[in-house]
């Protein structure tokens, strides 16, 4: 099987009025473009990636290339997409099966929102719980509070909903951390979000905040709002544990590791 074409589809599909001009300020793009990989054999994988469609000569790469040359392959993933979705048509299963082994049944649906006013924010909550759904993703920045945020959220929130604020590098140290996610871990729709600088998370004070935190909530009655620990600390930790092992990084794996086991000796 040999991939002989590759069709470009370039879209726009643009944002809800209500909220188009939130997106557009925080740099959302409206283009989409559709790959759709034509083969020797008649089946057509399909690829996307948001923004135009890439150069001409990314896509030349694959014409002429066996799907089953991409696996694993360090090309861009856009367009593998395309050869594993043509492995598994090829094949006849699903297209994970090429890819390892299945993690889960399904995955949920999150809605996702960009950083906006505590009042705008509470707003698209009520709209999201509005359309069914349970869980939101909202991007923390410091154009606003976003412990007013998320109070704000809290207020109109289904019970069974949740919050997660994606910080990226807006934390910036522990000094400004600590303080703010001592706040967040008060709000109960707050669960957290895996997105903070490594040079957070692998200061030793953030060690001991995250392990002490564990084992003071572990020890609360299941029942408690208090029982859950800070996932954002939490899993941040583990996150660039891994992460460090993997890349070999001998002296932050190191603090990784001390900072893992500090967490799972809470646990135990």
């Amino acid at each position: 099987m040999k991939i002989t074409d590759i069709e470009v589809i370039p879209l726009r599909v643009p944002y809800e009025a209500r909220i188009r001009k939130q997106f557009y300020h925080f740099g959302m793009t409206e283009h989409l473009t559709i790959y759709k990989f034509h083969t020797d054999t008649g089946l057509v994988g399909l690829g996307e990636n948001p923004g135009p469609p890439f150069a001409q000569d990314q896509l030349d790469a694959y014409l002429g290339t066996c799907p089953f040359d991409h696996v694993m392959s360090t090309g861009v993933f856009n367009l593998d997409m395309a050869c594993y979705d043509l492995m598994g048509k090829h094949l006849g299963v699903p297209a994970w099966k090429v890819m390892g082994q299945q993690v889960r049944q399904w995955v949920s649906m999150g809605w996702w929102m960009p950083c906006m006013s505590p009042e705008a924010s509470a707003a698209e909550v009520e709209e999201a719980a509005g359309r069914g759904y349970r869980g939101l993703k909202c991007k923390a920045r410091a154009f606003y509070d976003v412990v007013e945020q998320a109070q704000a959220m809290q207020e109109v929130a289904p019970s069974d909903f949740r919050i997660e604020f994606d910080f990226n590098g807006a934390l910036i140290d522990v000094e400004k951390a600590l303080p703010i996610l001592r706040a967040l871990e008060k709000i109960l729709i707050f669960s957290g979000e895996t997105s903070a600088s490594s040079k957070i998370l692998l200061d030793p004070r953030m060690a001991t905040y995250a392990s002490m935190r564990f084992i003071r909530s572990s020890s609360q009655d299941a029942n408690s709002s208090n029982c859950a620990p800070s996932p954002l600390v939490i899993s941040s930790l583990f996150t660039v544990a891994s992460c460090n092992w993997t890349k070999g990084k001998p002296s932050r794996s190191r603090t990784a590791r001390t900072i893992a086991t500090t967490i799972s000796e809470g646990v135990l």
